[in-house]
């Protein structure tokens, strides 16, 4: 089972709050999540060795029009 944790706020204290949720998903589904966060959130320094997260991926908030 894969699952991915999308978390949309813009800042690294944003991230900090919103982790008890992310390992509780973890420990309920007994996997390792996927993250979906913006940049700035620095998710990707404090999380990096984290055992309960298996990858981060930053969301890309461009807007690309279709001609």
């Amino acid at each position: 089972m894969k699952i991915l944790v999308v978390q949309n706020r813009m800042g690294i204290g944003d991230m900090v709050i919103f982790l008890p949720f992310v390992e509780a998903i973890s420990k309920k589904f007994n996997v390792p999540v996927s993250l979906l966060v913006k940049e700035n959130t620095k998710a990707h320094e404090f999380l990096k060795d984290s055992s309960y997260i298996d990858k981060i991926m930053f969301l890309d908030t461009k807007v690309y029009t279709l001609d």
